[in-house]
C-alpha cells in the first residue's frame, strides 16, 4: 500500500460523495460544479478563490515495527538464538487532513459538517475498499488557511489511518555493507 493512492481514493470518494450533495453539487465542469474537491496542492488557486473547497492533504505517516528489529524470524527457540529472515514487515499510521474552505465561516463549518459524519458513518466501508483502518474522525477549529488569502476559512477534517506492508530485501548485507564500504575517511 502507497500513501498516494490513499489520498487520491479519498479525493475521488469525497467528489461522489458532493456529486449527491443537494447544496454543494461537485461536477467535474469547473463552470458547473458549487464546490472543488481536489488534492491541496494541485489546484488552481484562482478556483479556490470562486467556490467553496474541500482541499485534500497527506499528514505525517510513521512507521512502527512489529516485531523484534522489525523483522518476521524464520526460527525462534530458547535453546538458539533468533534467525532473521529477509521479510520486513512494519505498520504505517498516517493522516489525512481535509480542508474545507470558503470565504465565509459558516458555510466551511457547513462542509465540515457534512464531510466528517459521512467519514465517520463510512469509516468501514472505505478502510474495507482502500485496506486500511481508519480511526479518529475530528473536526477542527476553524482558521485561516494557510499560505493562502487571509480571508479564506479553513475548517479542518482529519482522520488516522493505519495499515501493515510487509516487504523482502533479498541481499540486505550489500546494501547495508556497500554503503559504508565507500565512505572513506578523510
Amino acid at each position: 500500500m502507497d500513501p498516494i493512492p490513499i489520498k487520491k481514493d479519498i479525493i475521488d470518494i469525497l467528489q461522489r460523495f458532493f456529486r449527491q450533495d443537494p447544496d454543494f453539487p461537485y461536477e467535474d465542469d469547473q463552470d458547473k460544479t458549487k464546490i472543488l474537491v481536489a488534492d491541496i496542492h494541485g489546484v488552481d488557486r484562482k478556483n479556490v478563490e470562486q467556490y467553496p473547497a474541500v482541499l485534500v492533504a497527506r499528514g505525517t505517516m510513521r512507521y512502527s515495527q512489529v516485531g523484534i528489529g522489525d523483522r518476521a524470524f524464520s526460527t525462534w527457540s530458547t535453546k538458539k538464538a533468533p534467525q532473521p529472515s529477509d521479510t520486513y514487515s512494519s505498520l504505517v499510521n498516517g493522516n489525512i487532513i481535509c480542508h474545507c474552505v470558503s470565504y465565509e465561516g459558516i458555510e466551511a463549518e457547513r462542509i465540515a459538517t457534512k464531510v466528517a459524519p459521512f467519514l465517520e458513518m463510512t469509516k468501514q466501508d472505505i478502510g474495507a475498499h482502500l485496506k486500511i483502518k481508519i480511526q479518529g474522525v475530528a473536526i477542527g477549529d476553524e482558521s485561516p488557511l494557510k499560505d493562502w488569502p487571509p480571508s479564506l476559512v479553513d475548517v479542518q477534517v482529519s482522520f488516522n489511518y493505519t495499515y501493515g506492508v510487509t516487504w523482502k530485501i533479498t541481499d540486505l548485507d550489500t546494501i547495508i555493507r556497500g554503503s559504508i564500504t565507500t565512505i572513506k575517511p578523510v
